[in-house]
């Protein structure tokens, strides 16, 4: 979404390499844009995680949750993701210290080749925290909704928070630290280094 949304506003000229359709138009405007992301990684968003699985916890003891995200084509960006998510689980674990397993998961949608592999380990994975009368919970860890995992997950058996993160207060609190960071960054003082051979004021020769 990112890499589109760059191209459109004319913050990148490479056009997004995964896309569903055409190639977007692109917005030509004499404006400066500022773009800023990284929800994902601010710890306002481990809060939303666990309260998804507040919603739907009913014993935790016995319970494994999923955390499930789009993913990417990528291996490497693909693992970065679900670092990312892990480190959220360390947040998540404080205030959840009684659920039996808690991990992230990518669905990686969009590519066949790697999403067939990733439904068979998420399938697996319902398996055995299924087993000796255990629960498995899944938390759409995507922006909003739930996409096609219903479907894609089809015969598994867990309970699902297909909720997404938004809407929630902690998105626009984010939003509003994001916002308020770059208007700073964009109004900083530019200074430029002195002229060859020009004078600082303040300083001999």
């Amino acid at each position: 979404m990112k890499a589109k949304t760059d191209y459109i506003l004319g913050l990148s000229k490479q056009p997004p390499a995964h896309r569903h359709g055409p190639l977007p138009l692109r917005i030509r405007s004499s404006a400066v844009f500022h773009a800023f992301g990284g929800y994902e990684e601010d710890p306002l968003i481990a809060e939303i995680l666990k309260q998804r699985v507040l919603e739907i916890s009913k014993q935790p003891e016995k319970e494994t949750v999923i955390l499930l995200a789009h993913g990417t084509g990528d291996d490497e960006t693909n693992q970065h993701w679900l670092d990312i998510t892990t480190r959220n689980i360390e947040l998540i674990r404080q205030g959840l210290p009684r659920l039996k397993e808690i991990k992230a998961m990518t669905v990686r949608e969009d590519w066949p080749d790697k999403r067939e592999q990733a439904l068979r380990q998420i399938k697996k994975e319902t398996e055995k925290g299924n087993r000796n009368g255990g629960r498995v919970l899944i938390v759409s860890n995507r922006l909003y909704g739930s996409g096609p995992y219903q479907h894609l997950l089809e015969g598994a058996r867990f309970e699902m928070n297909s909720q997404g993160l938004v809407p929630h207060p902690n998105i626009t609190k984010w939003l509003e630290k994001g916002i308020e960071k770059t208007i700073r960054t964009a109004l900083l003082p530019i200074t430029f280094p002195p002229e060859k051979g020009a004078t600082v004021a303040g300083n001999p020769d």
